[in-house]
């Protein structure tokens, strides 16, 4: 069993009191418990344990979470399996997203009997930037929120993690000029990216470590110096948790940069070949999580039309089929909805031939266009064939469309090859690469730079124009989404010229 020790004594309404910090040992088995604030992104879970893995003196550890993507709070996330997971499971430790006391004194309860120990985490609030919402609302609920959880972990003695707290300094005192003012977030959402999730590991670590780390490793290639404000803010908000400061946060009336995300994109370049996409068109997405992921490509792709000088305005709405393959997909409804909406193009997912081919009657009988993401293989570091696998995987998929495009009138979108061009031929840029940069670590879905390049591969299949210049979300280097942006345009050519094959070396 874990070991716990002391190690805060705090001023918190005049009393002082201590804190539980639950030592970080081999084989320590963790199990989250929380909705998409841990699900999304890859994991908080999986995260969370390869940061400690990749820590100096690093210990291995196992980490869990039950999938609970639509549990509105703590109370719908504690059913009979948690419940029964906590009594009778081998966790040694719970790490549990906060929410209504009564259900945190619960959860803690019972945590207790089975001789578990456990840290809370503290929900962030809604995107201070999205339509409707306001920085001095967002400030006052994060204040409101961390008194009554402060009040709970001293009359407790348990640690809580104030990530929310953490959430909220950092987008007010960092304002590096490509930031969007949301950086934590996913864009247009209040799910956090891959930045949230360092967030949320610097947040935990405060607790085991007893302090924000100097260096905690990030996954993904972000500038050093961002990474290193990240964790300066955070030890200041750790700290003013700590002492109980953060209860007197100003509250501005808004926090807004003053930098301009405006960029420039020349549209008048002659396409080459004729566009499909015109503006004000209506687009509708049918597919899974290939397109839904990190915020939907289908959301992103009009925000980034928006985003450039004389913006590209067309509207785009989408029917996401969550773990389904394309055969699930081809439901009445849909049907329905292809030939009664008012959208010009459709974009279907790729899958089986036959389903390619029942979507494609459908779409032709409704008189519009169809369009086709082109899927990848398996990941390769999580393929059970590794690369010759994920390779002859995604080499079945490219037949399949090139097939479909050469006996119908319907253009394929080669995200799928692009993938495979770029994981065997990462860029030539001074940044370190994971083998599986393009992919969430050890998943199967695409992360930001992957949905990046699926939106790049969308524009030029639909507009004939390279995506060299196109804004992009996340402060990646700029050299390597301008080295994204001219793989996908030279992946797309070969593409349009039936040499596809010729990626792969044969």
């Amino acid at each position: 069993m874990i070991r716990v020790f002391l190690f805060l004594s705090l001023f918190l309404f005049g009393t002082e009191y201590s804190i539980a910090q639950v030592e970080i040992k081999e084989d320590l088995r963790i199990l989250f418990v929380g909705n998409s604030k841990v699900g999304s992104e890859g994991g908080l879970q999986h995260h969370f344990r390869r940061t400690i893995e990749r820590l100096p003196d690093s210990t291995g550890i196992h980490t869990d979470w039950i999938a609970m993507y639509n549990r509105a709070d703590l109370s719908e996330m504690m059913t009979t399996d948690l419940l029964d997971r906590i009594e009778t499971g081998d966790d040694d430790l719970l790490i549990v997203q906060s929410g209504p006391e009564k259900d945190m004194a619960e959860i803690l309860e019972k945590s207790r009997k089975a001789n578990k120990e456990i840290i809370f985490f503290s929900e962030w609030e809604d995107n201070p930037f999205l339509s409707g919402n306001t920085w001095r609302e967002f400030s006052e609920k994060t204040i409101f929120s961390h008194k009554s959880l402060s009040q709970f972990s001293r009359e407790e003695n348990v640690p809580i993690a104030p990530t929310g707290l953490v959430f909220h300094d950092v987008l007010k005192e960092i304002k590096q000029g490509n930031l969007r003012d949301d950086f934590l977030f996913v864009p247009e959402s209040s799910v956090q990216n891959d930045l949230g999730v360092y967030v949320n590991i610097a947040s935990l670590l405060a607790v085991l470590e007893g302090g924000v780390p100097d260096v905690i490793p990030m996954w993904d290639p972000f500038a050093d110096d961002l990474l290193q404000e990240i964790l300066a803010v955070a030890r200041q908000s750790i700290n003013r948790w700590n002492d109980g400061s953060f209860m007197t946060l100003d509250q501005d009336a808004d926090i807004k940069s003053d930098v301009s995300h405006n960029y420039t994109f020349d549209f008048t370049t002659s396409p080459a070949w004729d566009p499909v996409l015109k503006k004000e068109n209506r687009l509708f997405y049918i597919g899974n999580s290939f397109i839904g992921t990190e915020g939907g490509l289908e959301n992103h792709f009009p925000r980034v039309l928006q985003e450039v000088n004389a913006p590209f305005s067309i509207r785009t709405r989408s029917r996401i089929f969550w773990g389904q393959r394309l055969s699930r997909m081809f439901q009445p409804d849909i049907v329905d909805q292809i030939h009664n909406e008012d959208e010009e193009i459709i974009i279907v997912t790729s899958g089986s031939r036959i389903y390619l081919d029942s979507f494609y009657q459908e779409i032709k009988k409704a008189d519009k266009q169809m369009l086709v993401h082109m899927t990848w293989g398996r990941n390769p570091t999580i393929n059970d064939g590794g690369m010759e696998s994920y390779r002859e995987q995604t080499m079945e998929i490219v037949r399949t469309c090139r097939n479909f495009e050469d006996e119908r009138n319907a253009q394929v979108i080669p995200c799928g090859l692009i993938f495979y061009s770029l994981l065997v031929d990462p860029p030539d840029i001074d940044e370190e690469l994971r083998l599986d940069w393009m992919f969430m670590q050890e998943n199967i879905h695409q992360n930001h730079l992957g949905t990046m390049i699926n939106l790049a591969a969308h524009f030029s299949i639909m507009t004939g124009l390279s995506p060299v210049g196109l804004p992009m979300w996340d402060p990646y280097p700029p050299a390597l989404v301008k080295a994204l942006q001219e793989r996908v345009w030279e992946v797309v050519r070969v593409w349009k010229a039936g040499e596809e094959m010729s990626i792969f070396g044969s």
